[in-house]
């Protein structure tokens, strides 16, 4: 099963299981970290793994043009759905591959992709060719702003574990495997709808990337700046870090 079907099986779902996520506090450091970039004007934005939408929503409440897409066309779907539900015209959605991003060259101020979306990609050289399309794809100072767990966080806090979440209508199960550099998520999710338990089984996988090894690949792509932070600081990252926020220019 790709993370692409798997995303889609919970696409439905997925805001009720993320529930906990603070997308506020995350859209200001987004905003805190791109400022740190040379162009001082910021207008248009791609987000990268949009997922349901809730981030771009954000960012387009904050003055940004926003456009998003995501592997998951189930997603969105979900997303546009939002979008429509709150009468937002300038926030467009699509569904596309993170390495044949569709859109025109050096038409974005600045880029941004959140919750270790970049983990999914496990090839390294896959990697290196979105971040040369991102380069591509950004204006002259424009910031790509995006998150990566290390490999010491898999390692450690992913693991080889169990865990179980539950709120009032969601219970989710999640059985880690680390292997190899690749952690493996056994997800299950129980949904209730209707007085009834909804089971959803999916497999995620994500490869951790270290801060030396990411700004070698972004300094590659052409970024001429490449720089780490303890995810939500402005402290510099490193591989004993969980979140490491890179910022590139």
């Amino acid at each position: 099963m790709s993370a692409k079907d798997s995303f889609s099986l919970i696409a439905r779902y997925y805001d009720r299981i993320m529930h906990r996520v603070n997308y506020q506090e995350w859209a200001e450091y987004i905003i805190q970290i791109m400022n740190l970039s040379p162009l001082r004007k910021k207008t248009r934005l791609l987000d990268i793994a949009c997922g349901t939408g809730t981030m771009a929503l954000l960012m387009n409440r904050k003055g940004f043009e926003v456009y998003g897409f995501d592997r998951s066309l189930e997603m969105v779907k979900v997303a546009r759905q939002k979008v429509k539900k709150e009468n937002v015209t300038d926030v467009f959605l699509f569904a596309g591959d993170f390495l044949d991003i569709p859109v025109k060259d050096k038409e974005f101020h600045g880029v941004y992709s959140i919750f270790d979306s970049l983990n999914n990609v496990l090839d390294e050289r896959e990697l290196l060719k979105i971040f040369v399309r991102v380069y591509e794809i950004l204006v002259e100072g424009g910031a790509f702003v995006f998150d990566l767990n290390t490999d010491f966080s898999l390692r450690r806090d992913w693991g080889n574990n169990t865990k179980v979440e539950e709120s009032d209508d969601v219970v989710t199960i999640w059985r880690t495997r680390y292997e190899n550099g690749i952690s493996t998520l056994n997800f299950t999710v129980f949904v209730r709808e209707n007085n009834k338990y909804q089971r959803i089984d999916a497999i995620f996988r994500e490869r951790g990337y270290d801060p030396p090894l990411v700004k070698n690949l972004l300094k590659k792509a052409g970024f001429k700046a490449a720089l780490g932070f303890e995810h939500f600081t402005l402290y510099e990252g490193s591989e004993k870090s969980s979140r490491v926020t890179y910022l590139a220019y």
